[in-house]
Order: C-alpha cells, then sequence, then structure tokens
C-alpha cells in the first residue's frame, strides 16, 4: 500500500510539474480544439458474486488546460442474484493536472450522478443522487486520442428504495465497481 500511494503521490508531483508549460492556442491542438466524445466500458466482480458490465459514453467542453465541462452517461448491466440495469447521468466538471502532454495526467471529475436502478426480479425500482469525485488517468496517444482509466466513486449518497427515503445527503459511499478504461477523442 506504501508502494502504490508513493508511485501515485510521484506521479502527481511529476505531472504537476511537467505540465507548467504556457498554454497558448498557436502551439497547442487541445487548444484549437475545443470538444471531446468519449466511450468506456467496465466490468466488475463485486464480493456478493455475479459480474457488473457497463458501457459509458462522454461529451465535454475543454476551457483550457487544466478544466473541462462534459456530461457522461452509463448503463450498467448487473448478472448476480439481484440481476437487473443501471442507468446513470453524471454532469461533470473536470480537474486536469494538464490537459494533455504525452505524460500521463491526473483528473478528478467533481459532479452529480443520478441512476435509477431496475431488478429483474420485479422488485420495485431504487433511484439514487449522489455527490462527489470521480479520479481517473489519462494518457495521450496522439493529436486527437486518448486512453482514460476511471479508478472509482467517492462522495456522499442521498436514495430512495422500496418508496423510502434516506435521511438526507449522509451516506458516504466508496464505490471501487464504478471504474471504467476507454478511448476519447478530440475535435
Amino acid at each position: 500500500m506504501k508502494k502504490l500511494i508513493l508511485f501515485v503521490s510521484l506521479l502527481s508531483i511529476c505531472s504537476v510539474v511537467y505540465g507548467q508549460h504556457l498554454w497558448s492556442s498557436d502551439e497547442s491542438v487541445f487548444a484549437q480544439r475545443r470538444y471531446y466524445a468519449s466511450v468506456g466500458i467496465g466490468w466488475a466482480h463485486p464480493r456478493g458474486g455475479g459480474n457488473i458490465f457497463s458501457v459509458s459514453p462522454e461529451f465535454g467542453r475543454i476551457m483550457n488546460k487544466h478544466i473541462s465541462v462534459g456530461v457522461s452517461g452509463r448503463f450498467m448491466v448487473y448478472g448476480s442474484n439481484e440481476a437487473g440495469t443501471v442507468i446513470n447521468v453524471h454532469p461533470y466538471f473536470r480537474l486536469h493536472t494538464s490537459f494533455l502532454t504525452f505524460f500521463p495526467n491526473l483528473f478528478a471529475d467533481i459532479g452529480y450522478d443520478f441512476r435509477r436502478r431496475t431488478y429483474d426480479s420485479g422488485a420495485i425500482a431504487s433511484y439514487h443522487h449522489d455527490l462527489g469525485i470521480r479520479p481517473g488517468l489519462v494518457i495521450k496517444l496522439a493529436d486527437h486520442f486518448l486512453f482514460f482509466f476511471q479508478i472509482g466513486f467517492l462522495g456522499y449518497q442521498w436514495n430512495r428504495v422500496d418508496g423510502t427515503e434516506s435521511s438526507g445527503w449522509k451516506f458516504f459511499r466508496f464505490d471501487y465497481n464504478d471504474h471504467g478504461v476507454g478511448a476519447c477523442f478530440i475535435f
């Protein structure tokens, strides 16, 4: 665990230091092209058994080398004893260490989630609202093509299950199963 913390800290420091070049629209492809679209996939094996598969499209606008805004969606299929599907909408504000160089860059999506989960068993659908952070890593492979990895979700949750609402934003949630990898295209 100490090695992982040391590696992430070193990557973050190097990414910030390496990314301190000036943002010039004349020199940077990313300053001239202000929009991006991506698609990611995710899979997980939760502790209770079964599998989770997800597909997540995303669209955003680059504001500068450290900030972008966008919206992503996610469609998840649960293949476990509580089989069903999830539809998720996630508007976000993304902070980058530097957008984007050939050196791997860290980012964090600060945003709001709305999720609706339905069950194959016929149980009443559940609704969830999440407010939190999704960290990740992005690597520039070419001028218009990026690879990204989103690590999980950390934040607060409000939910309504079987017609009963939770008591406000009191449920702290870390969800490792909320991750994915994908490709991003700059245009």
